[in-house]
Order: C-alpha cells, then structure tokens, then sequence
C-alpha cells in the first residue's frame, strides 16, 4: 500500500498574541499527522509552543530560524482513536502572526509513539537571501518511503519543487510571510521551492517510512510432505 495524503486544515492569523486555533477536523485512526508553521515576532525566535488538540500529542519534529525573529516548526502526532476538534497553538509571548498547515498520511509505518515510525530522518534549511532553497536529505532507507517539504519565505511564492504536489499554501500580507507544504509518493533527498524575489527562506525535508508489506506466500514443508508418502 503505497503512502498517500490527505488535507486536514490550514490558516493564517496576523494577530499580535499569543495564542491561535485552527479550523476543526477530524484526524483518521494510525494516521500520519503533519502540522507545520511558520511566523514571525518583533524580538527573538520563541520556543516552540504547544500545541493540544484532537486527543493527540504533537511532538516537535524539526525547527528553523533566521533573522532571530523568523521561524519554521514541524510537528507530528499519530493516535489510534483521535477525536474532531481544533488545535490550540500557545507560545510564552506574542507573536506577529502565524500560520499552519495540517496534513495526514496514511500508508505509514505505525510503530513507536506518536508517529516516530513514520519519520526516518528530516533535515532544515536557512537563508537570508535566497530565491530558491532545498533541505537536502540522506539516501532514503527504501523505494516506497516518501517525501515531505516545507517551505517559508517574506516574499513572493514559495512555488513548488519538481515532482511535488502541493499540500497547502498560506499568505500574510503584513508581515509578509508565505508558507508551502508538499509531498510526494517517491524518494527525493533534495525537496525544494523557489521564489521570484529573493529574501528570507527557510525549508525542512522529512522521509515518510510506508509500512511493511505483511502479506507473506506460505510454502509447503518438503519433508512433511515425503513423510506423508512414505508408509510408517
């Protein structure tokens, strides 16, 4: 069963909190949960904040910044019976805005907590100035393992990266900030997007693991077959 996606909410908040929320939604059972945000705020990058939701526990998966008032976070989260509802996301202080996308995969290995299984490795990547930028990734650990980038910018785009299906794209208009999600179905060590105007980018990659194959030929034992030929 190869990897697939599903669309679960995305936003944009250009207040100065410290708290947002999501739309609702309804995540599926052993179901790969990605939830990326980008913002910003006037004096240094903030811890990552919390977020509560869905009767699950989203946990950090990859962090960027720049400028020291520019940020990226990737959380993931997997539960057996969660529940519809919004995502709360809290920071120790306010913020310039922020926004999110929320995606599920299905297809995934479901082994560890809280989605661990699904992820074999993630990489990030920062710059100034830049018009286009990639997180570039280690060799994949297997053919039907996919790929998941996300991508932020304070200019025009990000556009999509060859190959890759586009996930969510939010806009802030002040500040101006741009948030793209993408994935697809194969290995790429390279997920990347491109601007028209260079400024501020910042980009993370993740290797999304499919679960095993358990279907298994059972082949007949030639002994126990030649036992039952041969007369006691």
């Amino acid at each position: 069963m190869a990897i697939a996606a599903g669309l679960l909410a995305s936003g944009s908040d250009t207040s100065n909190v410290n708290q947002y929320t999501t739309a609702s939604f309804t995540p599926g059972a052993n179901r790969l949960v990605l939830l990326t945000l980008n913002g910003s705020t006037g004096s240094g990058v903030p811890p990552a904040p919390a977020l509560v939701g869905n009767d699950l526990t989203y946990v950090l998966a990859t962090a960027a910044a720049i400028s020291a008032s520019v940020y990226q976070f990737t959380y993931r989260a997997m539960g057996a019976a969660p529940s519809a509802g919004a995502v709360v996301i809290t920071y120790g202080g306010a913020q310039t805005g922020t926004q999110w996308s929320v995606a599920e995969f299905t297809g995934v290995d479901t082994s560890g907590t809280n989605g661990s299984g699904a992820i074999r490795q993630t990489a990030t990547a920062t710059f100034v100035t830049a018009i286009s930028m990639a997180a570039t990734l280690s060799a994949f650990g297997a053919a039907g393992n996919a790929t998941y980038g996300a991508f932020s910018s304070n200019t025009d785009g990000p556009s999509l990266g060859s190959g890759f299906t586009q996930v969510h794209h939010c806009q802030n208009a002040s500040p101006t900030r741009r948030l793209l999600t993408e994935w697809r179905v194969d290995n790429d060590t390279t997920p990347d997007a491109t601007c028209s105007t260079a400024g501020q980018m910042l980009g993370a990659g993740l290797e999304l693991v499919a679960a095993a194959d358990v279907t298994a030929t059972v082949v007949p034992n030639p002994w126990h077959t030649l036992r039952q030929m041969v007369p006691a």
